[in-house]
């Protein structure tokens, strides 16, 4: 999400250039003329709004006329949730619209967490990820991912107010422990990410994950244990929510997404395909090629969700809906299965109580 260049400065008179030590009043004029910075200005999230292709008035001019949608939404919600005795709703239609919408900021970490299963993990896991962090901690540097999460923290969101660490290129490794200690956000992402790798040791760290942790840590601000609930939604991610070998080594579920990607682009965008294929079908190029060169960029969209692709607020709606929907359509999957095992165990229950009893006939 970088904020992207400003613009030029105008450059000065061809006699202050020909003058090789030019008058302070040359310096004053040239100054005048040089445009000022553009104003830094952050949203609700802490992260610098970009100025690059939008312009910043343009952009208080549009939250200007959203607000009061933004707020009409906040009030259905809630009496949405009223109507529900303050408990959230099965899915439905209703719901469903809702989402598509937005979920107030209020509320969209507690849906996460509900919708998805990581509530469910962590209340039936209580005490295990203090449990983890304190075995990560006396691991120290016998973990062999502690110093890769180490050295990928004051690269997470450095444009973002919560994570900036004042870490700069050259700093000695002493005084840059001394900046990272001192913000409290990057040492809840440092606990997160040495807890998932001592619990998930077949992934144990993968950039990327950072990212994903990082996101969790601000937005679930208004759960009681933000910390905890990061850690839960970033495992019930990881392990629920994308193919499996996604993060480890062979990234074996990275390749299944881009080649799913791939194939539905062939169908369903042929004229874009044929610019990336070079003019072959999707199974000539697979199996003469490989996957185009385009998926090492379109990778890191599924590695990070989306994270530092889109807008904050795009990246949000398209995490409520895949939370919320996706997660409900899996429980509801689960129900079903188990209730199907439950019919067919009283169903062989019944049939051995009511069939009668089969003896062995007696030797001869």
């Amino acid at each position: 999400m970088d904020d992207g260049a400003s613009m030029p400065a105008t450059p000065p008179p061809q006699s202050a250039m020909l003058s090789a030590w030019p008058s302070s009043t040359k310096n004053i004029q040239c100054d005048e003329r040089r445009p000022p910075s553009p104003i830094e200005r952050r949203d609700r999230y802490g992260f610098k709004q970009p100025t690059q292709w939008v312009r910043l008035e343009d952009q208080l001019d549009f939250e200007r006329q959203y607000q009061p949608i933004l707020d009409r939404q906040a009030e259905r919600w809630d009496k949405y949730l009223e109507e529900h005795q303050g408990q959230w709703p099965p899915m439905s239609s209703k719901l469903k619209r809702y989402v598509r919408k937005g979920i107030p900021h209020h509320l969209r970490g507690k849906a996460w967490m509900h919708y998805s299963g990581a509530k469910e993990k962590m209340e039936a896991n209580q005490g295990l990820y203090p449990s983890l962090v304190r075995t990560a901690e006396a691991m120290g540097e016998h973990n062999e991912y502690a110093e890769i999460i180490h050295r990928d923290l004051h690269r997470t969101f450095p444009d973002n107010v919560h994570f900036q660490s004042g870490v700069t290129t050259g700093m000695s490794e002493e005084s840059m422990m001394l900046m990272l200690d001192a913000n409290p956000k990057l040492q809840a992402l440092r606990r997160v990410l040495l807890a998932f790798s001592v619990y998930a040791p077949n992934i144990g760290y993968c950039q990327s994950l950072n990212y994903l942790a990082g996101f969790f840590l601000l937005f679930l601000e208004k759960e009681e244990n933000t910390e905890e609930a990061a850690f839960w939604m970033l495992i019930t991610t990881v392990h629920d929510y994308f193919p499996e070998n996604m993060y480890d080594v062979t990234m074996e579920g990275a390749h299944i997404d881009q080649t799913v990607l791939m194939m539905m682009v062939y169908e369903r965008l042929p004229a874009v395909w044929n610019k990336l294929g070079s003019g072959k079908c999707f199974w000539e190029c697979v199996e003469s090629e490989g996957l185009p060169s385009i998926t090492l960029v379109t990778s890191h969209w599924f590695l990070t969700l989306f994270i530092n692709i889109l807008p904050v607020e795009t990246v949000l709606r398209v995490w409520d809906c895949l939370y919320m929907m996706q997660g409900a359509l899996s429980r509801r999957t689960d129900n079903n299965q188990h209730e199907r095992e439950a019919d067919q165990r009283s169903r062989r229950s019944h049939r051995d109580l009511s069939s009668p009893p089969k003896y062995a006939s007696p030797a001869r």
